[in-house]
């Protein structure tokens, strides 16, 4: 009997941040909460990333509707010819084959704000399914 794996559901949210310098080289200037959700089986994932719009307390008036940034896989192996890796990868624990797109993020974001987590979960799943048809 084949042991089925669960997905691990995780949900991160990066600070704000305001590191502006004179020096052109140290100035890395503001941002504000990212929100991370990735869907991961078996060091293989998708993930969603998203601006929440909220900046630090003196930076309000930068604040802006949540925004769409990225939907993307983090793969152990290459999804296509001349694909290279990045190292230190937290969904493959090590090096990791990673693609994503803005553009097609927005709907993710729409089915987030419809439906919750929930549906974000369950549309991750699908892509998951469609991106390692052999990881189901």
């Amino acid at each position: 009997m084949t042991e089925l794996v669960e997905y691990k559901k995780e949900i991160t949210f990066n600070p704000a941040f305001d590191k502006r310098d004179p020096d052109p080289k140290k100035n890395y200037g503001i941002g504000s909460v990212e929100i991370l959700f990735i869907l991961s089986k078996e060091k293989q994932g998708m993930q969603f990333l998203m601006s929440a719009g909220w900046y630090l307390d003196h930076l309000k008036q930068h604040n802006h509707e949540p925004r769409a940034w990225d939907i993307g896989y983090h793969s152990l192996t290459p999804m296509y010819e001349g694909q290279t890796s990045m190292a230190k990868c937290k969904v493959t624990d090590g090096d990791c084959y990673y693609d994503g797109s803005s553009l097609q993020a927005d709907e993710y974001l729409e089915i987030l704000i419809k439906e919750g987590t929930d549906g974000l979960w369950s549309a991750l799943e699908k892509r998951f399914v469609q991106t390692f048809p052999n990881d189901k």
